[in-house]
């Protein structure tokens, strides 16, 4: 099977259509009006979140804030690689205006979120290569620049989903961190870890589900790397390795749909996770979990988040990173919403 490969993300997401397809770079605004002008139907139909990742040596901290239409969410945990456990554990539902997630995540970026004790600021202002981030809740603060200066390209990605229905989503690892973790009464300096998001923006179908990998850390070399890898839901088109060399450029590198092999039934037991040409070769361990099981009538969802160490293989077209128990998640979604 030949390698995947990508193009530079087009001026605009929407022109007399969406503009679909796999690219490398920012999507610049996403305004779903031009794809669906009903304003009430948006309301019913459109989805947009955040989710952010910071990972030292030792911890995989995560900060999430989804915005419906009708409603909002946001949660947050700190996963400790030496207690092999969750430090910091919190999730909160809000009236729609809770929480608010900007139409781009390129310059010009705000999300918020606060409500149940639980406040969350991401904010990268024009001309700024820079997010600044601040979340907090109890036994937990989060206070950090993440600096897209240097780091790969994202991953962008604009799928049909089904007639009346499309997602843009993008997908960026290793930015470079500055800042502090608080977790209880210690505080975790943040200069030696890696930052990464998943943006995702659409008008999505009412069930929708998908099985997702992440991972962010050091291979063997000792070159900082990231993986998103995904079945179902958009498909090998959000799939990629990015690689952030000690010395030179950095690189992101397309994958091909993910293939995951788990227990349903036992989400914490090993994962194993390949693509569909085989350049992915993966085993996960999870060490502890988060999950949201939540039946309101007409909303549904199971989510399972286990966070834990990841090992293997990725091969691109011209090397092999090896690495061994880098952090992460695995997950498995099913909602109706």
């Amino acid at each position: 099977m030949a390698a995947r490969t990508v193009t530079a993300a087009p001026s605009t997401w929407f022109d007399k259509g969406p503009n679909y397809g796999s690219y490398e770079g920012d999507l610049g605004t996403i305004e779903m009006a031009s794809f669906l002008p009903n304003r009430l139907a948006r309301i019913a139909r459109e989805k947009r979140w955040l989710y952010l990742a910071i990972a030292t040596p030792r911890f995989y901290i995560a900060v999430c804030v989804v915005r419906l239409g009708y409603a909002s969410n946001a949660f947050l945990y700190v996963f400790d690689k030496e207690a092999r456990k969750l430090r910091v554990h919190r999730s909160a539902t809000g009236l729609p205006f809770a929480a608010s997630v900007s139409p781009t995540i390129g310059e010009g970026a705000r999300v918020v979120f606060d409500a149940q004790q639980i406040r969350v600021r991401v904010i990268r202002l024009q001309g700024s290569a820079t997010y600044s981030v601040d979340v907090s809740a109890p036994g937990f603060a989060l206070n950090a620049e993440l600096n897209t200066s240097g780091a790969p390209s994202a991953i962008a990605a604009i799928a049909n989903l089904s007639p009346g229905h499309v997602n843009t989503t993008q997908k960026r690892a290793l930015l470079s961190v500055s800042g502090t973790c608080t977790v209880g009464e210690e505080v975790v300096p943040l200069n030696d870890a890696w930052a990464a998001y998943d943006y995702t923006f659409g008008i999505l179908e009412r069930h929708t589900s998908w099985r997702w990998a992440f991972g962010l850390g050091q291979d063997a070399d000792g070159n900082g790397i990231g993986f998103n890898v995904v079945e179902g839901f958009v498909g090998e088109s959000e799939c990629a390795f990015f690689v952030r060399p000690k010395q030179d450029n950095a690189g992101i590198y397309p994958l091909r749909e993910g293939v995951f092999r788990f227990d349903r039934k036992a989400p914490t037991a090993a994962w194993h996770l390949t693509t569909r040409d085989g350049a992915v070769d993966l085993r996960f361990e999870p060490l502890d979990m988060h999950a949201e099981t939540r039946n309101l009538g007409i909303v549904r969802s199971s989510f399972v988040q286990p966070v834990g160490l990841w090992s293997g293989t990725i091969k691109t077209d011209t090397s092999t990173h090896a690495f061994a128990d880098i952090l992460g998640v695995a997950e498995d979604q099913d909602v109706v919403w």
